[in-house]
Protein backbone atom coordinates (compact mmCIF):
# COMPACT_ATOMS: atom_id res chain seq x y z
CA UNK A 1 0.00 0.00 0.00
CA UNK A 2 1.45 3.35 -0.75
CA UNK A 3 1.25 6.08 2.02
CA UNK A 4 0.74 9.73 0.21
CA UNK A 5 0.97 11.97 3.02
CA UNK A 6 -1.97 14.49 1.32
CA UNK A 7 -4.40 12.02 0.81
CA UNK A 8 -5.07 10.24 4.16
CA UNK A 9 -8.53 9.83 5.58
CA UNK A 10 -9.91 7.40 8.53
CA UNK A 11 -12.98 5.92 7.55
CA UNK A 12 -14.84 9.03 5.72
CA UNK A 13 -17.24 9.34 8.29
CA UNK A 14 -18.66 13.10 9.30
CA UNK A 15 -18.56 12.25 13.06
CA UNK A 16 -16.20 11.22 15.61
CA UNK A 17 -18.20 8.96 18.75
CA UNK A 18 -15.86 9.82 21.90
CA UNK A 19 -15.14 6.17 23.91
CA UNK A 20 -16.21 5.60 27.29
CA UNK A 21 -13.45 6.59 29.43
CA UNK A 22 -11.14 8.72 26.78
CA UNK A 23 -12.06 11.97 28.74
CA UNK A 24 -10.65 10.42 31.89
CA UNK A 25 -7.89 8.53 30.26
CA UNK A 26 -6.68 11.96 28.67
CA UNK A 27 -7.31 14.40 31.88
CA UNK A 28 -4.90 11.61 33.83
CA UNK A 29 -2.36 11.56 31.32
CA UNK A 30 -2.23 15.29 31.18
CA UNK A 31 -2.41 15.37 34.72
CA UNK A 32 0.76 12.98 34.87
CA UNK A 33 2.13 14.75 31.68
CA UNK A 34 1.18 18.19 31.01
CA UNK A 35 3.28 17.99 28.12
CA UNK A 36 1.69 14.66 26.67
CA UNK A 37 -0.19 15.82 23.51
CA UNK A 38 2.40 18.35 22.55
CA UNK A 39 5.05 17.51 19.53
Amino acid sequence: MLFTPTKVAFGRHETFALRYSWLTKGFEAVAKDPSIFTS
